[in-house]
């Protein structure tokens, strides 16, 4: 095999490549798009529907927060049972 040939199917593969990449992109973008389309001509009514199941289905931002608490008091109150018996 040349190095012409070499180069050349170097050139294929990388076009290869990046064509999948581009589509791989287009279908993200395409998706992403139909979901704003989707959100855009919902009544308000659908659009709380929709912020309610989100809310429902996502983790709750404070739950992390209440669980250090917890522990820093938990931690305290163990220290506080050490120094009693000593």
């Amino acid at each position: 095999m040349g190095f012409l040939d070499r180069v050349k199917s170097w050139f294929v593969a990388e076009a290869e490549e990046a064509s999948d990449m581009l589509d791989g992109a287009r279908d993200r973008l395409d998706t992403t798009l139909s979901a704003k389309e989707r959100e855009l001509a919902a009544t308000p009514e659908e659009k709380l529907e929709a912020l309610g199941e989100q809310i429902e289905s996502g983790d709750d931002p404070f739950e992390e927060i209440r669980q250090k608490v917890e522990q820093t008091v938990a931690d305290a109150d163990a220290d506080e049972a050490v120094e009693a018996t000593e």
